[in-house]
């Protein structure tokens, strides 16, 4: 449910140096990432660790934290998140130690997901909570909006539905004053979810309509599911609803797009 997820990137894949790397380890950055965009992993784990051999070597401790970073997030990919979590966290330490808040805080909130997605509650709210303040410092609203973002789902995920909805409603307006449109459409499905779950279908319905009105066209990939929850709304509720609360939101009626893309909901009398 929802309009997407955003993501914290931690810049892993393509690997540069602030003194102009080697041939050699250009080229084996550059495959790496080429295999990576192709998801041959093999190939793209072969590659980052003949860039981080020189690395190392050079001493290079800003490319082999990204180096570093980057064979962590094959091994999430591939599922290997024991070796994953263990080179996210030699990346943070090197992070750490060249005094990169804000490299660091975005290897902090990667830890953060993957404590998520391992259901370890409590780790992974530290590691978001983690990660803020050097996003505060840099006024960086869209990295925090993506934070706050995360710790609403993960307070959702918890049943914590009063604190799910602070978190989300902090990370709408970081992303609305970043105008951040994908992080805003995202902010608003999640409110919709939020609200659909607690029995409150109009208001679901409205976040839901602001979501997939952040972009021109309908549906639009920036709104992820957005469409898809429009119309299941749509079928509970009734084009009554929609046409009522899309024209509240937009000030006209809802397109030709969205009526067919919603053909065959019930209206209701």
């Amino acid at each position: 449910m929802g309009c997407g997820r955003p993501m914290v990137r931690a810049e892993p894949r393509r690997i540069r140096s602030r003194e102009g790397p080697g041939r050699y380890r250009d080229r084996a950055a550059e495959l790496g990432w080429v295999a990576w965009m192709r998801r041959r992993w093999d190939d793209a784990e072969r590659h980052y660790r003949a860039a981080l051999g020189t690395l190392r070597a050079l001493q290079d401790d800003p490319g082999r934290a990204a180096a570093t970073l980057a064979l962590g997030e094959v091994a999430h990919y591939r599922g290997d998140l024991d070796t994953a979590e263990r080179l996210y966290r030699d990346a943070l330490v090197i992070r750490e130690k060249l005094g990169d808040a804000v490299g660091a805080a975005r290897v902090a909130y990667v830890l953060g997901e993957l404590a998520h997605l391992r259901e370890r509650w409590d780790e992974a709210e530290g590691w978001f909570l983690r990660s803020l303040p050097a996003f505060t410092a840099v006024a960086d609203r869209s990295s925090l909006g993506t934070t706050h973002h995360a710790l609403g789902r993960l307070a959702e995920a918890r049943s914590r539905y009063a604190e799910a909805e602070s978190w989300y409603r902090q990370a709408l307006a970081d992303f609305e004053e970043a105008g951040n449109r994908p992080g805003t459409a995202t902010s608003h499905g999640a409110l919709g979810s939020l609200a659909e779950i607690q029995g409150d279908l109009p208001a679901a319905l409205e976040h839901v309509v602001r979501c997939v009105t952040q972009f021109d066209d309908f549906p639009n990939p920036g709104t992820g599911p957005g469409a898809d929850h429009l119309r299941r709304l749509t079928t509970v509720l009734g084009l009554d609803a929609l046409t009522r609360t899309w024209t509240a939101v937009t000030g006209r009626e809802p397109p030709a797009s969205v009526r067919t893309f919603v053909d065959g909901a019930t209206t209701r009398p």
